[in-house]
């Protein structure tokens, strides 16, 4: 475990005021040494007259022994005044540095939070090599593919219905209009009372008229019937073809995996895996497409005088020209 700095701090300013300490002592040691000399050499001289002292000798000897004593006393003080001296000066310049210390780390952290607010902000997604996200991408484009797919399937599935419907439609009424042409073929030749009329010229050719519109609604009731079941084979492909999707899809990935296994190189693109798949649906498509397209060019047939039109003509010309022939029925009186 790493020392905090401030421990570290203390124990290299502890280790200067020793370092102090010992020069002075060292210093006061020779001094004291010299002092020592000084007075052996004195003893030996006074040794020699030591008879000879007096009372007066020995008190004035005290007196030096107390003078020594307080220049130690007052070394010492200085020796302690001058390491409180630079202990405070430390101590001084060691408050100043951290005070540099907290504006350098308050601005460092304010610039760390404009930088995190900035890089959130102007944020854009790291581009990663293929060697460590070479499966992530392939798989999110065929999950799109796959709900396109999907969505096209239901979207064609939603309008042959539509189809259907309508066409099931048509054929109601179809047949309506058949029953109602039968029943007045059945009742062509009564006369009622009270109409007084009779169509004497219309009858000779209203049946071959009726027998040619029921021949031709049987034939366009053949063409819906051929349309209606080329339906549910378009619809029963598009099931199939989404089973081939989803079936090469999942081949796809499988192929995918084992070649990053064996570290071979990149798989295909995504244009490359699209227009594969769609060749293969039209291939698929294009040829019963063509086998089971319904007749074209039908022509619109007059029920009452049955003149032909062709399918370039308007609806509106055909249906102005039915409505002349009840027009010209209303003109008839009453007898």
């Amino acid at each position: 475990m790493e020392e905090p700095v401030g421990a570290q701090l203390a124990v290299h300013i502890a280790l200067h005021t020793l370092k102090d300490r010992c020069r002075n002592l060292q210093q006061r040691v020779t001094a004291l040494e010299e002092e020592n000399l000084n007075l052996r050499v004195q003893c030996n001289k006074n040794d020699e007259k030591s008879e000879s002292l007096s009372e007066i000798d020995k008190l004035k000897g005290q007196i030096t022994e107390m003078s020594e004593h307080k220049q130690q006393l007052l070394n010492k003080v200085r020796m302690v005044t001058n390491e409180n001296q630079e202990l405070w000066n430390k101590l001084s310049r060691l408050t100043h540095v951290n005070q540099n210390l907290g504006t350098q780390l308050s601005k460092i952290n304010d610039s760390l939070v404009q930088y995190t607010t900035k890089s959130k902000e102007a944020h854009s997604p790291l581009i990663r090599s293929k060697t460590f996200t070479q499966d992530e991408p392939h798989t999110k484009v065929l999950q799109k593919n796959l709900e396109e797919n999907g969505k096209i399937c239901s979207e064609l599935e939603e309008i042959s219905l539509k189809i259907i419907s309508s066409f099931a439609q048509g054929k109601n009424e179809l047949d309506s209009l058949y029953s109602e042409i039968v029943g007045l073929q059945c009742s062509d030749n009564i006369i009622t009372d009270s109409c007084g009329f009779y169509y004497d010229d219309y009858d000779n050719n209203i049946l071959d008229n009726f027998n040619s519109i029921l021949e031709e609604l049987k034939t366009t009731k053949e063409v819906m019937v051929n349309q209606k079941v080329a339906l549910q084979l378009a619809l029963n492909k598009l099931n199939q073809l989404q089973e081939i999707k989803k079936k090469s899809i999942c081949d796809s990935k499988l192929s995918k995996k084992n070649e990053m296994v064996d570290k071979s190189t990149s798989t295909l693109s995504e244009n490359e895996v699209k227009e594969s798949l769609d060749k293969s649906i039209n291939q698929q498509i294009l040829p019963e497409a063509s086998m089971q397209n319904p007749p074209e060019g039908m022509d619109m047939i007059c029920p009452v005088c049955c003149k032909n039109f062709c399918s370039g003509t308007d609806f509106k010309e055909f249906e102005t020209h039915v409505e002349k022939h009840f027009a010209d029925e209303e003109t008839f009186e009453l007898l």
